[in-house]
């Protein structure tokens, strides 16, 4: 039995018309090449392979894409409804190794790292063209197409522009976690790598864009990037994204955000919301946790560039906080504080001690909510209006305004 392979693009003149060894060969614009082979393992499955080498010169129109006509080298170019309900794919590319217990590699980059590539797609751009891309890839959703999987199948799919699947049957790798955790062995779903040495490589703009075409209405995407949760124990384990890097800036937001420029309302983190490092005084974790509460080894509310306060700046006395309007102009303020609870069972202001072992609380000054002061627990005066004299006090009571 023969099986007939037919590539219509520009491959072989005439008299190559059934081509078996490894020899290139230099194809005619709009010519045919057909291998008639008995098997397909007994022929393409041993080296040398066919060799197909030319300039693009057939004239085709890329699939679904508005482009135009294009000059190409290989044009695959499949319509068919013969084969509703299944898989079909245009062009199928494989490749895989025979299996042994010891990997040599004789000659070492010599002989490319041992690598083995499944598809290889390169793009050398210079002047005269203006664009380049090493891989275009589209996907083009036809109207209707929902509505058709929901007649037929009761159903919605999906469309992908594309998909990257990775199994590994080996071992789990990457466990370590930080920057350790991604030396070899690894496995890695996308890798985008440049090169740069000053002289002859240079710095490029960015490793991944999220946009929409030029002058378009936009916004052509709901999400830019996601992590999902479709596993039972969840998709990512470590870090949804991670920043090893050494740049200037880990995360840059300058765009305009209508509700937020981070938004966690939505989650639950069991721990933390935001952690960072530990104060260099204490030891202390610095941290945002899930109810909202702030931690901080030494929290300083600064405004304006006055010299910072002696008891503060002199590295002797350490604040649990330290609120400073540094600005040196009139109605410049430095702490307001307030409450709407107007009666005598609320604090405005409360200063007290805690024990450092049990916590237990002892209050020294409290400024209740109708204005009456309460020292160490027991009412003072109540002033009202402008403070006519300093405040003074006799046995911690507050006396007069």
């Amino acid at each position: 039995m023969k099986y007939v392979y037919t590539i219509v693009a520009l491959l072989l003149p005439a008299s190559a018309f059934a081509q078996s060894t490894g020899t290139a060969v230099n194809p005619l614009p709009g010519s045919v090449w057909q291998y008639l082979g008995p098997t397909l393992g007994a022929d393409w499955s041993q080296s040398p392979f066919p060799n197909l080498s030319g300039v693009p010169a057939i004239t085709a129109t890329l699939t679904g894409n508005p482009s135009g006509a294009t000059l190409g080298g290989l044009n695959v170019s499949i319509a068919d409804t013969s084969g509703l309900g299944k898989r079909q794919v245009g062009l199928i590319v494989g490749i895989a190794n025979n299996a042994v217990s010891t990997t040599l590699c004789p000659g070492g980059t010599t002989n490319g790292n041992c690598d083995m590539i499944g598809t290889y797609s390169g793009a050398a751009l210079s002047g005269g063209m203006k664009d380049g891309f090493a891989a275009n890839l589209l996907i083009d959703v036809a109207l209707g197409w929902n509505a058709a999987n929901i007649a037929g199948l009761a159903a919605s799919g999906g469309a992908w522009v594309a998909e990257f699947d990775s199994n590994n049957h080996d071992a789990n790798f990457g466990e370590t976690l930080g920057p350790n955790g991604m030396f070899p062995p690894f496995v890695f779903g996308l890798d985008l790598v440049a090169n740069y040495n000053g002289s002859t490589l240079f710095r490029q703009n960015a490793a991944v864009v999220v946009a929409g075409y030029p002058g378009a209405t936009g916004p052509g995407w709901n999400r830019g990037f996601v992590c999902g949760n479709y596993a039972t124990n969840g998709d990512v384990k470590q870090a949804c994204f991670a920043d090893y890097s050494s740049s200037d800036i880990g995360l840059d937001l300058r765009g305009t955000h209508a509700v937020a420029g981070l938004d966690g309302r939505n989650g639950t983190f069991n721990t933390y919301f935001i952690a960072g490092p530990p104060t260099p005084t204490y030891a202390i974790p610095t941290f945002w946790d899930a109810l909202g509460n702030i931690q901080a080894g030494e929290l300083l509310v600064r405004n304006g560039n006055g010299a910072l306060p002696s008891p503060q700046a002199d590295g002797t006395q350490h604040w649990g906080a330290v609120v400073y309007n540094g600005i040196n102009a009139i109605k410049q303020q430095g702490l307001l504080v307030t409450s709407n609870w107007a009666v005598n069972t609320s604090n405005v202001l409360e200063v007290g001690h805690t024990d450092f072992t049990t916590g237990a609380y002892t209050s020294y000054l409290a400024v209740k909510g109708d204005g009456t002061m309460y020292a160490f627990g027991t009412l003072g005066s109540t002033c009202s209006g402008t403070p006519t004299a300093s405040f003074a006090s006799t046995n911690g009571f507050v006396t007069h305004c």
